[in-house]
């Protein structure tokens, strides 16, 4: 129905082969759709047309959503949730177009939403079919490398830190031979983030210093501030507790300065737990207790989940008792 004109889909409500729901959207009568599912097949040369129709329409509206929620990623998550299954079905219709350039469009807000609803399995679902197209690689070159680091973050928030570190080190080497300063930092981020989360925090260390000098003579702000975070974890795995809280507070600095509330949130969280270990309760406590307003503003669900777990941790510490029950809950 992408594309039809308002009395079209009018004429066809009349004849009851649409009907509109209660938010004014059109959708195939549950008789006919019952029919069509039962029924063969139409050839596919007849199927390409309103399928493309239906994912050049998604591009779109996707696109649009996601620019205008640039600084609230809870307004993307908002339109998104009703409209995640579209969205997935617009994605493989361009995937099997080999339709790159709507690919390249869908992916930002895809991924923007995976992060936010952490919906990483499904996220990694659509990036394996489109690296899986030769085609589509083919189509536009530089895909390949921001697919590859995508994935190699989904396998990462998966816990799957050895495909993380593959994929990573794989779009490395084509981010140097394109020379590509900011792949190169995201690639080297990802590579030492998996390193330090399979206890090797004495060689994730240098590749994320490594990181974090080429952020900031390219000027990637955001992923100077990943940078900075995980170095600061890497420090507070090796014992030195000073230099963790002060990269921590830089990092916060940076992540205020480009406003990326995840980046925000994580940050929080990690400070108010280091604190915590520290015994400065208090203020580990208002950090906390920040970081998880904030998640829960802009629909930062794993963010939110974090902060209960850390803030009930601090309570239960500090004596109080039930205080951390209803947090814990």
């Amino acid at each position: 129905m992408a594309g039809a004109s308002l009395p079209v889909l009018a004429s066809l409500v009349d004849k009851s082969l649409l009907f509109v729901d209660a938010e004014g959207r059109f959708g195939m009568h549950p008789l006919i759709a019952a029919w069509a599912t039962a029924a063969p097949p139409a050839a596919p040369r007849l199927q390409i047309a309103p399928t493309l129709r239906h994912a050049e329409f998604f591009a779109a509206w996707l696109d649009s959503q996601a620019r205008a929620a640039t600084a609230d990623v809870a307004l993307l998550v908002t339109a998104m949730l009703p409209e995640f299954a579209n969205c997935e079905r617009a994605w493989h219709a361009a995937v099997a177009a080999q339709r790159a350039e709507l690919v390249a469009t869908l992916r930002p807000a895809l991924l923007r939403f995976a992060e936010a609803q952490g919906r990483w399995r499904e996220m990694g679902a659509l990036l394996t079919a489109a690296l899986a197209s030769d085609g589509l690689m083919r189509a536009l070159p530089g895909l390949r490398l921001d697919l590859l680091l995508d994935l190699s973050t989904v396998h990462f928030h998966l816990g799957e830190l050895h495909p993380c570190e593959a994929l990573a080190r794989s779009a490395l080497a084509l981010a140097r031979q394109a020379s590509l300063p900011d792949k190169r930092v995201t690639a080297l981020n990802n590579i030492g983030v998996a390193l330090l989360n399979r206890g090797e925090a004495a060689l994730a260390l240098p590749v994320l210093q490594e990181a974090a000098e080429l952020a900031r003579a390219c000027g990637e702000r955001l992923a100077l501030g990943y940078a900075l975070l995980r170095a600061a974890t890497a420090h507070k795995t090796l014992d030195d507790m000073p230099r963790n809280v002060a990269l921590n507070e830089e990092a916060l600095a940076v992540m205020r300065e480009v406003g990326n509330h995840n980046g925000v949130a994580i940050v929080l969280n990690n400070l108010g737990d280091t604190l915590r270990q520290t015994g400065d309760y208090a203020r580990a406590r208002e950090l906390l207790e920040t970081g998880l307003a904030l998640a829960e503003e802009h629909g930062l669900l794993p963010r939110v989940q974090n902060f209960r777990l850390c803030l009930g941790v601090l309570l239960l510490a500090s004596g109080q008792w039930a205080a951390s029950r209803p947090v814990l809950e």
